[in-house]
């Protein structure tokens, strides 16, 4: 079974929002200023795998991750719910 995760980070407002099959969790956080959300990171982006620099007992994800997607701004709540919409009717 295939279930879609988005997450977004808007630095304007800072705060985190998630999303599972389409829908909000209903769990934003709010991070407080905008300099606490930092994206120019000396680090590279490891997706599945921890950071090499983070702490050693992270766990590697087990499983499959498919069509991952980076964008440069903020999806909406309807963007990310079309998005679920478009690949549950592709599988």
């Amino acid at each position: 079974e295939c279930i879609h995760v988005a997450f977004t980070l808007d630095a304007r407002t800072s705060t985190a929002k998630f999303y599972v099959n389409g829908q909000p969790t209903n769990d934003e956080q709010n991070y407080g200023l905008s300099h606490d959300l930092n994206f120019d990171l000396p680090n590279s982006l490891y997706l599945g795998v921890p950071d090499p620099a983070s702490n050693p007992n992270r766990a590697r994800f087990d499983g499959e991750m498919r069509d991952v997607m980076l964008f440069n701004r903020v999806l909406t709540a309807d963007e990310i719910r079309t998005d679920y919409e478009a690949g549950r009717s592709s599988n």
